[in-house]
C-alpha cells in the first residue's frame, strides 16, 4: 500500500515486510536493501513511504523506528525510536515530511516528532495519537487523523489553525 519513491537514478520501494529496496531506475538492478525485524508486540505492520531528503532516504517502520540511510549506498546514518514506551500500534506509517532541515514523523500511538535532518535528534514532540497522513503546505503540516479528522498545524507553535471532522470513523488520505 506504500507508494513508490523515485529519485534521480534510484527507485525506493517497500513491500510491507519492513524491507526497503533501492533499485536502479534504468534496469531494476538491486543496489541495496534494508530489512528490519517485525515488532515483537502487536502492530498494524505499517511503514511510511520512503522520503528523499538531500543525500538521505528516510523510512518509518512498524516497530516505531525511523531510520535515515545514505540514499546511494544504503548505510544507516541515524536511527530514532519514536515509541519506546508504547505497548501497541507504534507504527510509523504516516508519510514523513521534511520542511527545511526538519523531518516530521508520527508514531501511530505516541504522537508527532520534529527531528533534525542531519542527526535525527528530537527537536520537539507533540502528543497527538492517530496521525495517519501528513503533508506540508506553506511551512505548516496538514494532518489526517484517525476518526475522520483533518487539520492544519503550525510547526512554529504547534497550534492548529483549523481542524475539521468529517463525522466518520475513516482515516483521511
Amino acid at each position: 500500500r506504500t507508494p513508490i519513491t523515485v529519485g534521480d537514478d534510484l527507485v525506493y520501494v517497500c513491500d510491507g515486510t519492513n524491507s526497503l529496496y533501492a533499485l536502479k531506475i534504468s534496469d531494476g538492478e538491486l543496489v541495496w536493501q534494508n530489512r528490519q525485524n517485525p515488532p515483537k508486540r502487536f502492530s498494524l505492520q505499517g511503514e511510511s513511504r520512503p522520503l528523499i531528503a538531500k543525500d538521505k532516504v528516510i523510512m518509518g517502520y512498524s516497530d516505531g523506528r525511523v531510520i535515515a540511510f545514505n540514499a546511494k549506498r544504503g548505510e544507516a546514518l541515524w536511527e530514532r525510536d519514536l515509541a519506546p514506551q508504547v505497548k501497541q500500534f507504534e507504527d510509523v506509517d504516516a508519510d514523513l515530511t521534511v520542511i527545511g532541515n526538519t523531518v516530521y514523523a508520527a508514531s501511530a500511538a505516541s504522537g508527532l516528532y520534529a527531528l533534525n535532518l542531519k542527526d535525527g535528534k528530537i527537536k520537539w514532540f507533540y502528543p497527538i495519537a492517530g496521525v495517519v497522513t501528513m503533508s506540508e503546505f506553506e511551512g505548516d503540516l496538514i494532518l489526517g487523523l484517525q476518526h475522520g479528522e483533518l487539520g492544519r498545524l503550525s510547526v512554529l507553535d504547534r497550534v492548529f489553525t483549523w481542524r475539521v471532522s468529517f463525522g466518520t470513523d475513516g482515516a483521511p488520505q
